[in-house]
């Protein structure tokens, strides 16, 4: 009786304690990867409840699969289990699994038909206006999926952030005190890549990555202070630096917020400070939908075809498909990998990777490249922007791929 007892009484103790943190709030609302929605929710309580740690440390993936467990009210397969002041909802996609018939019009829908393969904020566009599925996709729909936020998710509440996931459809995040979101990306370059899904290492492997990021000057112009202390400690698999901006949906020239980080072999960006770790950029609110730009040394920079919600908890491959990137022409097929060569069979596919050649990253491979930065630029063993197959040197193999890809734009939010 008396253990009975002790376990009642320690199961009370918990039950008050978790009541006491969730009145206090949650440090996850500070972190990269907030809850997303507020400590009020009842689904969200019933998440800390079960998990303290989603309280206290952060709103990860197995946190969302806590709440969409506990949101899910069984309804067919199609649909968003959301969570909502009043409780749990199951909004269903419109024409699913049915493909839209505007996949087949003049003006298409971006990305697969169905669009069961992107994020939800198409999923919401459907919904919110129909005829955008079953007619075509015209300037309005292209308008109204970029203000996703403010037409269809917006909750009216000015303290919290408005977003939309493939996940969970609409989010109302409480804003934390200083912002900062993670961004999960993977990109590879023409230049530096090996055939193997793999890029080269070289400029590591000689020590040559400088310590602090080079997108200081022209055209970049970007003053971040990454630094790292001593080169010699990077993984041996770091390619180079890469620059992350993103942009406001509502404006593609609005720059909300940059950061330098690391690109690996793998295509994974990075923490310059933490390998280990995505890049992650402060300043920024976290759950919402933004364009991201990825810009690198003598590549073409790309931007995403659809605000992509951030913290996402899903990779953003841009390797994967030509449907990643925002206009045409815009990525490079790099050759079909096979990751289990003398395997399994079918598993293979195509990987894309940006265009070699940008010599002075204007977002133009174009005579410029040559004149201005080439012929100016002799190397061995030295970092320079003209070498774009990284392998240290400034030869004629940099130049071929200035030559191969001359006339290749980017579309114009990448440029300069």
């Amino acid at each position: 009786m008396k253990k009975i007892y002790q376990i009642l009484a320690f199961t009370l103790l918990y039950c008050l304690h978790t009541t006491q943190v969730i009145a206090q709030g949650c440090s996850s609302y500070e972190s990269a990867f907030p809850p997303p929605y507020p400590n009020t929710y009842p689904c969200i309580q019933a998440v800390f409840a079960a998990d303290p740690l989603c309280c206290s440390n952060e709103f990860d993936a197995f946190c969302v699969e806590q709440m969409l467990t506990i949101c899910d009210i069984n309804t067919n397969a199609c649909r968003f289990e959301q969570c909502k002041a009043t409780g749990c909802t199951a909004t269903p996609f419109p024409f699913c699994p049915t493909p839209c018939p505007s996949y087949s019009s003049f003006n298409p829908p971006p990305g697969s038909n169905p669009p069961d393969g992107l994020d939800g904020i198409l999923f919401e566009m459907i919904y919110f206006d129909g005829s955008c599925c079953t007619t075509e996709w015209d300037a309005l729909c292209w308008s109204a999926l970029d203000s996703i936020s403010v037409y269809r998710c917006n909750d009216n509440n000015p303290n919290t952030i408005d977003g939309c996931t493939s996940e969970l459809g609409c989010t109302h995040t409480p804003i934390p005190t200083n912002p900062r979101i993670r961004a999960d990306l993977k990109v590879m370059l023409e230049g530096a890549y090996l055939s193997n899904g793999l890029m080269k290492t070289t400029l590591r492997a000689n020590n040559l990555i400088p310590p602090s990021q080079p997108f200081s000057g022209s055209p970049w112009g970007y003053t971040g202070t990454e630094t790292i202390t001593n080169v010699a400690t990077l993984p041996t698999n770091v390619v180079d630096w890469v620059l992350i901006e993103l942009r406001n949906p509502l404006n593609y020239s609005q720059i909300v917020g940059r950061a330098a980080g690391l690109l690996l072999s793998n295509g994974t960006v990075v923490k310059h400070s933490d390998p280990t770790k995505a890049i992650e950029v402060d300043g920024v609110l976290p759950n919402s939908n933004y364009y991201i730009i990825v810009r690198t040394r003598g590549h073409l920079p790309v931007m995403t075809k659809m605000p992509i919600y951030l913290s996402n908890y899903a990779q953003y491959d841009f390797t994967r498909s030509l449907d990643q990137v925002y206009g045409n022409n815009q990525m490079k097929s790099l050759g079909v990998y096979d990751p289990t060569p003398g395997g399994t069979t079918g598993d293979e596919y195509t990987i894309y990777g940006l265009y070699a050649g940008d010599f002075n990253s204007d977002g133009r491979i174009s005579v410029p490249d040559f004149t201005n930065i080439y012929i100016t630029e002799t190397s061995i063993k030295q970092y320079k922007r003209s070498d774009v197959n990284y392998d240290a040197r400034v030869t004629v193999a940099d130049y071929n791929f200035n030559r191969l890809n001359a006339g290749v734009m980017g579309v114009s939010y990448v440029q300069y």
